[in-house]
């Protein structure tokens, strides 16, 4: 008996600089061709991943960061097209054939990557403020149908704290700014256009002063140094990256899945079923310790809430239609649980 794909459906939440770069590439016999070092996305709210760049195994990572602007220069690094890439697992890509029988190109000049077009990239609103840059990408991968999906960035303080460039800068600024110092994930879609001259990314939204995590940490560094703002914040943009590190051993956050609802519910179009994605997200703002305990403990709960999560992916991902009914119950199942003492 054949199984349901339904079943063997998966998807795994990737962060770009540590799930992805510098990660090897193999053929179908296990033989290492070399390293990630940039992928190629599409355009579109949530885009998808159409090549990656693969680079020699004598090139580090940090060349990549260092000399990023530059980086169709790099010798001994092509092109592969996803349609080679069979799969990812336990942080390899596998490509389908032999190395000889893949179609390693030039890197072409009409494609947008990730890397050399957005990591590290200023950002500013729409009246052109400064808001902070793109410290890291969150991508979704389906084992399902092999497709690697951009879900958002991550934007904020430990970002900043990053390009200082050492663990103990790292550590003492944690100290300095608490439970401040996080990262925040802001959707793919709230990119307005993404500028080459000046290079600059633009969002969709206007960041009131000082009501922003980056405006926050120039008003902190002002107030413990007895310096101004504007002081501050010269200090703060003359912080170059220089090296690329797992976050300098900083300990990430983990995420519930529901938190990425954020990032598709405000993109849904059909009203009815935005407005039953919004009725679940109050519920569990309103009830975030209880929610958190279902999700470990409640097994029916959590197959609900990944359910709902799954659809939402699939719709953005090919243009699959909202089942209207499942998600209403599956909504009132959830709901239940959580107002339920």
């Amino acid at each position: 008996m054949k199984k349901s794909k339904n079943n063997n459906r998966e998807l795994q939440i990737k962060t770009l600089t540590d799930d992805i770069l510098g990660k090897s590439v193999v053929d179908n016999k296990g033989i290492k061709i070399g390293k990630v070092y940039d992928l190629a996305i599409s355009k579109g709210k949530f885009p998808y991943v159409e090549g990656i760049i693969v680079g020699h195994n004598n090139l580090s990572l940090i060349h990549v960061i260092k000399f990023r602007k530059g980086l169709h220069l790099l010798p001994n690094k092509k092109y592969v097209d996803w349609q080679y890439i069979k799969k990812i697992e336990n942080n390899k890509f596998i490509l389908k054939f032999k190395k000889e029988n893949v179609n390693f190109v030039d890197i072409p000049t009409d494609k947008r990557f990730i890397v050399k077009r957005i990591l590290d990239e200023q950002l500013v609103d729409k009246k052109n403020q400064f808001v902070g840059r793109v410290d890291d990408v969150e991508l979704i991968y389906s084992k399902y149908d092999n497709t690697l999906t951009v879900a958002g960035f991550y934007s904020g303080v430990s970002g900043i704290i990053m390009h200082i460039g050492t663990k103990k800068y790292a550590s003492s600024m944690q100290k300095l700014f608490g439970n401040d110092v996080e990262n925040d994930l802001i959707p793919w879609n709230t990119i307005k256009k993404v500028c080459i001259k000046p290079r600059k990314i633009v969002l969709n939204f206007v960041v009131k002063k000082y009501e922003n995590i980056y405006a926050k940490l120039i008003e902190q560094v002002s107030k413990q140094f007895v310096i101004t703002n504007d002081d501050a914040e010269k200090i703060i943009n003359s912080i170059k990256p220089e090296i690329m590190e797992k976050r300098f051993g900083l300990e990430s956050v983990y995420i519930p899945v529901v938190r990425r609802f954020e990032i598709f519910v405000n993109a849904i179009e059909t009203k009815k079923i935005r407005f039953q994605y919004l009725k679940l997200l109050k519920s569990i703002e309103q009830r975030e310790e209880k929610y958190n305990m279902l999700v470990v403990r409640n097994k029916k709960f959590r197959e609900i809430i990944e359910k709902l999560f799954y659809g939402l992916v699939e719709h953005f991902k090919s243009n699959k239609k909202f089942d209207g009914r499942k998600i209403k119950n599956r909504v009132d199942f959830a709901r239940k649980m959580l107002v339920c003492k």
